[in-house]
């Protein structure tokens, strides 16, 4: 009890002067318009700054909860889209180039060549999307080739620059027919053979499939003329064919699944 008698006593001084500046204060406070105005601002602006600092408290913890939730509606969209795209695929492989003659399956090349005598085209597609031997190859210039063999999920293709590969075409103009083949030189050239030396065939004339095998449907370009030598005494001119498909720049391609292809080749075999 002595010592906070002692206490007060030191500080007693201070306590008087405290006392009086809060009278003063008050006196000042209630008898001066321009005080009460003064001090009022001055509490309003320490309010409102001390709500300007809360509020920035506030946004700051709401930041990572407002960061989370976006990050969950990007995922949700990016979902949205990956399923999108899935079903638009799904549609192009099924849907494109479909006609009443037959169903076309797209694919992507995953590896080729063009700088050998038997070049080879492998595509990413295979058994699980119906693909198999015997079934030709497009692009959106021309014929590619036919399909050799199959795993799967890829298949080798055997395009036109191959030199095992033959190919029934036609001139467009006039529906002679003739066989597309390669002679192992250029992969954008090759040869048209069998037309007889009295057709008339000039440079542009387009050579289309001619829709007697069950491969390809007819009217698909294979090339146009690039130069014709006719030769006395000899039966059939030399023809030769710039290619419509550009191998080296080719990235993707159809699979043709023509209807009714196994029936006919079935009985075509049995014809001797």
């Amino acid at each position: 009890m002595s010592a906070l008698l002692r206490f007060f006593v030191r500080f007693a001084l201070l306590f008087e002067f405290l006392l009086l500046e809060i009278i003063a204060f008050v006196l000042m406070f209630n008898t001066s318009s321009f005080q009460q105005s003064v001090i009022y601002k001055a509490n309003t602006a320490f309010v409102a700054s001390v709500y300007e600092v809360t509020d920035a408290w506030g946004d700051y913890f709401h930041l990572s909860t407002d960061n989370q939730k976006l990050a969950q509606e990007n995922e949700m969209l990016a979902n949205k889209v990956a399923h999108l795209e899935a079903k638009l695929a799904a549609l192009k492989d099924t849907a494109s180039r479909v006609t009443p003659e037959y169903r076309a399956i797209s694919a992507k090349v995953v590896y080729s060549s063009v700088n050998k005598i038997q070049n080879h085209i492998l595509i990413n597609k295979g058994k699980d999307y119906g693909l198999a031997p015997d079934m030709g190859v497009i692009s959106d210039e021309g014929v590619v080739g036919v399909i050799e063999n199959v795993s799967e999920h890829f298949a080798v293709v055997l395009p036109i620059i191959n030199t095992k590969l033959l190919v029934s075409g036609k001139l467009k103009n006039n529906n002679v027919l003739g066989s597309v083949l390669w002679n192992g030189v250029s992969p954008t050239m090759a040869q048209f053979t069998e037309i007889p030396s009295h057709v008339e065939v000039v440079a542009g004339d387009s050579v289309v499939t001619s829709g007697f095998s069950a491969i390809f449907p007819e009217g698909i370009l294979i090339g146009t003329v690039d130069k014709v030598d006719y030769h006395s005494h000899q039966t059939f001119c030399d023809i030769k064919l710039k290619l419509a498909t550009k191998f080296h720049s080719l990235h993707y391609v159809s699979v043709l699944d023509v209807n009714r292809r196994v029936e006919q080749q079935n009985i075509e075999n049995t014809i001797h």
